[in-house]
């Protein structure tokens, strides 16, 4: 597979792994998804590469058909990719139920992700969990909760997709145990890290973009560009 020379629709990079969907021959809309790095998890969506690739090799269904995907994202061990018809996909690990299909049963071919149907705009993958933006501006996640990442206080793992309490979002970045949204106004909301979602009042009206990692979050507006950090061996500019 020649990757330079053909258009890139999305690139993700997870734990051990990186996927990308890249156009097919002849310039068409359609985005073949390929994958490369380590598969203990099925992470590549390979079966026929139980002990990875250094090399990107093919993601496929269940029938062995190459996936067709038009955005992709990734976590610690598994991959998530919306596809064209608005519907999302999972595959990989999913022992805290980062799928989103109602099971915890690693799979390493694609498994639709229940309850929102063709409704998600984005999808943003953390270590072990998953959020969708959906039409409506809402957030949905589920996965790994014991820091409230996917939203929910009780800290237990949510098995399908569920609401944050999250409304009027445009744009959503998740880390290790961390999420957040951009709302219309430019407004920051943020989850995870044992809080429920709850407004960053200091960035209120003034977000541009925003980017998680593992212990710390930034914004960009106009003229700078702002962190908070969990970790003191962190700086930010």
């Amino acid at each position: 597979m020649a990757v330079g020379v053909q258009p890139i629709g999305s690139i993700a990079a997870g734990g051990r792994h990186t996927c990308a969907s890249i156009s097919a021959a002849g310039g068409t809309s359609q985005f073949l998804v390929w994958c490369w790095g380590a598969n203990d998890a099925g992470q590549l969506a390979s079966p026929s590469s139980p002990s990875g690739k250094n090399m990107p090799v093919a993601a496929v269904d269940k029938a062995g058909v190459q996936l067709l995907g038009t955005t992709l994202s990734a976590g610690l061990g598994h991959t998530c990719m919306l596809k064209m018809d608005g519907t999302s996909w999972c595959w990989g690990s999913d022992t805290m139920g980062e799928l989103g299909d109602g099971a915890t049963a690693a799979a390493s071919a694609p498994v639709q992700v229940a309850a929102i149907g063709t409704h998600a705009r984005s999808l943003a993958a953390g270590s072990h969990f998953t959020c969708a933006l959906l039409d409506d501006g809402t957030v949905s996640c589920f996965g790994q909760n014991d820091h409230a990442q996917s939203g929910q206080p009780d800290g237990a793992p949510v098995a399908v997709a569920t609401s944050v309490g999250l409304a009027g979002g445009t744009t959503i970045a998740v880390g290790a145990t961390l999420g957040c949204g951009r709302l219309t106004g430019a407004r920051l909301d943020c989850w995870g890290n044992d809080a429920t979602v709850a407004e960053v009042t200091s960035r209120s009206g003034s977000v541009g973009a925003v980017a998680v990692g593992a212990s710390d979050r930034c914004t960009a507006s106009a003229s700078s560009v702002d962190c908070v950090v969990a970790n003191p061996r962190v700086s930010c500019p």
